[in-house]
């Protein structure tokens, strides 16, 4: 085949294929977008198969009914390492247009060297195809280097080894066996005669069986650099063709899920601020510790946490940051207890928020942030009864108060450290009567607490107050004999 007629060439694979697929498509339901070529052609079973008539009624039906169709392996561009294939002179930049167009069948088949009709194949020798097929590979070739090239990395065109490999599945109608007509080329070894033989024999094959088949091979690409890296061909999300680097899409980026548990019940991270279960007013117990649990996600161990400026690694005891493996044997879990009592000081003022850098036995980061509030509340109100009949009120809250915001007829009570209150007084005279809602802020927040306060004392009863009169009109007739007689 001269160079010269390779444009004809292609024209004639795209009119046979072209008129293959509307007549086809004439006579079939749309129920489901490729239901109708399911008795037409062989199917692609993966990414990185490649069914050039498939490709064609894709290009159909985006014409048509399907605008918005895709390759149904297409690959998402957003994931793993692509390379651009940038195709020569004889297709243009067809492989990178953002459409799936008959060109690209065209295209994909000239890296198997089929052709629709066997004329096309006269003359041909396997020299001859061999110098054909191999211009067209070294696009492949080129756009490796290309790419290596931005990425300021050298490989040299020799140094990058193409492979095509073209399947033939069984085929009943046409007496086929699985395997017979297979064949592979690679830029080591070219079109040998016997793969030219092979070529031959399928072109002749998809000739006769145009009535029920339309091109029944399945082709795969790859390319390997001499360094052992390897890339495969596939077709984009974004209708266009790459060279995609498989290990690039089976790398999961290491992440963790984070959990907290208190009074036994285990609340998964929402992302929002963890509140132990609420103890009611009045409980003197005090408030429930709390674990944080981080679980690896994407099953590698966790072998070190960070916090701030501090390093540590992790085993079955608490390290320096208090983080620990429970369970020794899987180091993919670790946990951390926050202690209530730690917390309850005018440093935390009841409330975590951390920011926990963990590291995987790979390197790789992940981040979480436990963070902790726990419930403002009143423990106890105690009365107690003085010698002089007055009586003192103490609150007691769970967390440190507002000096401030404590009434003004009201003391507070410092703890041992001389700073931080946790109650708060007042003595009510005896006979004095008090009503008044007492309210406090947590210290360094806004939270408050509210105590109804009431102290009404009662009258004395009927018989008293009359044995209080005479009680003290005896008093008084004694006083005023006694004034009498000092008198006199």
């Amino acid at each position: 085949m001269k160079k010269t007629n390779k444009i004809i060439v292609a024209l004639i694979m795209i009119a046979a294929m072209l008129a293959s697929s509307f007549t086809a498509l004439c006579g079939t339901s749309k129920a489901d977008k490729y239901e109708d070529i399911v008795d037409l052609y062989v199917y692609s079973e993966s990414m990185y198969e490649f069914q050039p008539a498939e490709i064609l009624d894709v290009y159909a039906d985006l014409q048509t009914s399907h605008p918005d169709l895709k390759y149904r392996y297409a690959h998402d561009v957003s994931k793993g390492t692509l390379i651009p294939i940038l195709v020569g002179k004889h297709y243009g930049t067809q492989l990178q247009d953002g459409m799936i167009s008959a060109m690209d069948s065209t295209c994909i088949l000239s890296y198997t060297r089929i052709t629709p009709r066997p004329e096309a194949l006269d003359g041909a020798t396997a020299a001859s195809e061999n110098s054909e097929w191999m211009e067209d590979i070294n696009d492949i070739r080129r756009s490796i280097v290309k790419y290596y090239e931005k990425e300021g990395k050298t490989v040299n065109l020799e140094d990058i080894k193409v492979t095509v490999t073209v399947v033939t599945p069984a085929v009943e109608e046409l007496d086929i066996a699985a395997g017979t007509y297979d064949y592979v080329m690679d830029t080591d070894t070219g079109i040998t005669q016997a793969v030219f033989e092979k070529i031959c024999a399928v072109t002749d094959i998809n000739q006769r069986g145009r009535s029920k088949q339309n091109n029944l091979q399945k082709v795969t690409l790859t390319a390997e650099t001499k360094d052992g890296k390897l890339y495969k061909m596939v077709v984009g999300s974004d209708n266009n063709f790459y060279l995609l680097d498989p290990e690039s899409i089976n790398v999961v980026d290491f992440g963790t899920t984070m959990s907290y548990t208190a009074l036994d019940k285990t609340t998964e991270d929402d992302g929002n601020v963890f509140l132990p279960p609420y103890i009611d007013n009045d409980n003197p117990n005090k408030d429930a510790d709390v674990t944080v649990t981080i679980k690896s996600k994407t099953g590698e161990n966790i072998i070190a946490v960070v916090s701030g400026e501090t390093a540590a690694e992790l085993s079955k005891d608490a390290n320096e940051l208090g983080w620990y493996y429970p369970d020794e044997a899987d180091k993919t879990v670790i946990a951390k207890v926050y202690p209530f009592d730690k917390y309850d000081n005018k440093t935390f003022n009841g409330k975590v928020s951390e920011t926990v850098k963990l590291i995987s036995e790979n390197e790789k980061e992940d981040t979480q942030n436990p963070k902790i509030d726990w419930t403002f509340r009143r423990k106890t109100k105690d009365e107690t009864q003085n010698a002089d009949g007055s009586i003192t009120i103490v609150i007691t809250y769970n967390l440190p108060v507002d000096k401030d915001s404590i009434p003004s007829d009201w003391e507070p009570i410092y703890d041992e450290d001389g700073e931080t209150i946790h109650k708060i007084t007042k003595t009510i005279k005896k006979g004095e009567n008090y009503k008044k809602d007492v309210t406090v802020k947590q210290n360094g927040t806004d939270a408050t607490v509210t105590t109804p306060v009431e102290k009404v004392w009662e009258l004395p009863k009927t018989g008293d107050i009359w044995t209080f009169a005479a009680i003290g009109m005896v008093i008084l007739v004694v006083f005023t004999i006694s004034r009498r007689r000092k008198i006199k």
